[in-house]
């Protein structure tokens, strides 16, 4: 595919989450159970802006039969 476009550094970065609700492995030394957590998983600080949709690169169309 031919892609134009250029890379934007994002003002505020955002972070991918991952929600962690607590079961049965999830207690404390007291027998109670912790709330839940969100861990982070990754951080994005740049996005890839493009100008037009992408276009395939044919070099050869098979005849149809």
């Amino acid at each position: 595919h031919i892609l134009y476009g250029k890379i934007i550094h994002l003002e505020k970065p955002f972070a991918v989450l991952v929600k962690h609700t607590p079961g049965d492995q999830d207690c404390d030394e007291l027998g109670r159970e912790t709330g839940t957590r969100y861990l982070v998983t990754a951080l994005i600080k740049d996005k890839i802006l493009f100008k037009t949709r992408p276009k395939p690169i044919i070099t050869s169309v098979p005849k149809k039969v």
